[in-house]
């Protein structure tokens, strides 16, 4: 909201003409378009994917985990020890197929973190390698934009 304010602030503040203004904001809504539809879809997706472990019993009847963190108990015992050197790769694969760390580490946190706790480390430093990975990730990411 506030963004909106000192837009419609520096239109007044320049003295734009109202023609290229509209112009403007025609364009910006334009370049916006296709990124937030990607986003609204990709929250919406790790929405659902972290809310499987539902507490509600008629939700849930079996109480079974949310998907990260079965997940977690798997890998947990897959990789073992050797997590810490595995969990930035984990961020960076979330980050380049997302094209955002942000998603990376909304969707992929609660995994790491659980891994971290079966495995006896230390949850913040795991969640750390998780977004330095998603920013490593990030930037090697193939970006789609439109002209």
């Amino acid at each position: 909201m506030p963004f909106t304010v000192v837009a419609l602030l520096t239109v007044w503040l320049h003295g734009m003409k109202v023609e290229h203004a509209v112009h403007a904001w025609r364009d910006s809504c334009k370049a916006i378009k296709n990124p937030t539809i990607a986003l609204l879809f990709a929250v919406t997706i790790v929405s659902i994917f972290r809310g499987t472990g539902i507490v509600d019993h008629a939700l849930n009847p079996h109480g079974y985990p949310s998907m990260p963190i079965a997940m977690a108990q798997a890998i947990a015992g897959l990789v073992g020890a050797a997590w810490p050197v595995a969990a930035p790769f984990v961020g960076g694969v979330g980050s380049f197929i997302t094209g955002s760390n942000t998603v990376s580490n909304l969707l992929f946190a609660e995994f790491q973190w659980g891994v971290a706790t079966q495995l006896g480390f230390r949850e913040d430093i795991i969640i750390a390698a998780q977004v330095v990975g998603g920013a490593m990730g990030n930037m090697i990411c193939i970006q789609i934009s439109s002209p």
